[in-house]
């Protein structure tokens, strides 16, 4: 914890300090949240992951410095929220760039897994590939989530997360596009955070057509309104 305190920040390729905002900064506010959780476990423990990680003990049996603890939760949090949305974007920039592959993954949601994996080797931190091929053999061994003890922890949250987004997203809709008016020139315009650690799109406006039965949330079917 010392090594990525004390180290050079990674993220900011125009040298700014992200902490610079003082108390109002997301990561000040988080952190409180984080130290109130961790606290409470201490006090009062569940059957949950932030108990673990409050009642944990270093190797030689002493009890990490709350503060530690916090600065990991925060990181925790942080490197899987930011990532899952990133490959969400990544995602539906090869979606909204090819509409016969989204037409064959709303008409076999069974392939979805296999996609997002070829989409995390593709747009990964190694950039060997070249092409995105639905039914890659040995695709999950690419190194997308890292390898060996540097794995990333959340991969398996991440799989899962994303791949039910996406599922609501193709069932839900007919048809996924850019939104020509805030792209016109296409994908071209799309352009990636300026950041070495990060792989992911600044912004993306798409267009939703729904499915022909599509339901809003709070609203009945139009068939069962008539014949009430």
């Amino acid at each position: 914890m010392d090594a990525i305190a004390s180290g050079p920040i990674p993220w900011a390729l125009d040298g700014t300090d992200p902490m610079s905002g003082g108390a109002e900064h997301p990561f000040a506010i988080m952190g409180k949240y984080f130290y109130g959780y961790l606290a409470d476990r201490r006090a009062n423990p569940r059957d949950d992951i932030l108990t673990e990680c409050a009642h944990a003990k270093y190797n030689d049996g002493t009890t990490p410095e709350i503060y530690d603890l916090v600065q990991l939760g925060m990181f925790m949090f942080g490197a899987g929220q930011d990532t899952s949305a990133k490959l969400l974007g990544n995602s539906m920039k090869y979606l909204v760039e090819d509409q016969e592959l989204q037409s064959r993954l709303r008409a076999e949601p069974k392939l979805i897994g296999a996609f997002l994996e070829e989409v995390l080797r593709i747009e990964g931190s190694t950039n060997d590939p070249n092409e995105l091929i639905i039914g890659r053999k040995k695709v999950v061994e690419h190194v997308g989530f890292g390898r060996g003890k540097h794995v990333c922890a959340g991969a398996p949250l991440a799989r899962v997360e994303v791949r039910v987004i996406m599922e609501k997203f193709l069932s839900m809709t007919s048809k996924i596009a850019l939104d020509l008016e805030k792209h016109p020139n296409g994908v071209a315009d799309l352009n990636y955070e300026p950041s070495f650690i990060i792989r992911g799109l600044e912004r993306m406006h798409i267009k939703l057509s729904p499915a022909d039965d599509f339901v809003a949330p709070g609203k009945r079917p139009a068939a069962a309104a008539a014949t009430l």
